[in-house]
């Protein structure tokens, strides 16, 4: 009997190994990053599905595009504001973890692209990024 116990034993220790996940990439590496906001992408797509069309709707070359774009500004808030509120916590605690101060606008840049996003309304947000980041260092550090 103690023997059949030593080979269920040996037996259970040899399929706990074979049954490891494989590491995965390495810590704060890009696809480490992607991996930590891929759910959540799945979440904002469901949620802003009607301005994200909006937003392609409104690059649209034409005789009125870019009023459009001008209009659809407030679609590209509230499609900020969806990213914002699903991964802020998760891209502030991963972008001190990882020493990268601009994660913020780089993922937002990065889901507009895996939208296949037209460059018009990815031009708008790397001038508005621009924008912020130029506030940004005009405004007086304390003493």
């Amino acid at each position: 009997m103690r023997q059949y116990w030593l080979v269920f034993v040996a037996f259970l220790s040899l399929a706990a190994c074979a049954t490891t996940a494989p590491p995965g990439p390495p810590r704060c590496s890009p696809q480490w990053i992607e991996l930590q906001f891929a759910d959540s992408f799945e979440v904002i797509d469901k949620a802003s599905a009607e301005t994200i069309e909006k937003l392609k709707i409104a690059a649209k070359d034409g005789p009125f595009s870019d009023l459009r774009l001008w209009n659809a500004l407030r679609s590209l808030r509230d499609l900020l504001e969806t990213f914002d509120s699903a991964l802020l916590g998760p891209i502030d605690a991963i972008s001190v973890e990882c020493n990268r101060p601009n994660l913020r606008e780089t993922a937002f840049l990065e889901y507009l692209n895996r939208l296949e996003m037209p460059k018009p309304v990815l031009d708008i947000v790397t001038q508005l990024y621009g924008l912020i980041d130029d506030q940004r260092s005009r405004v007086p550090r304390p003493l």
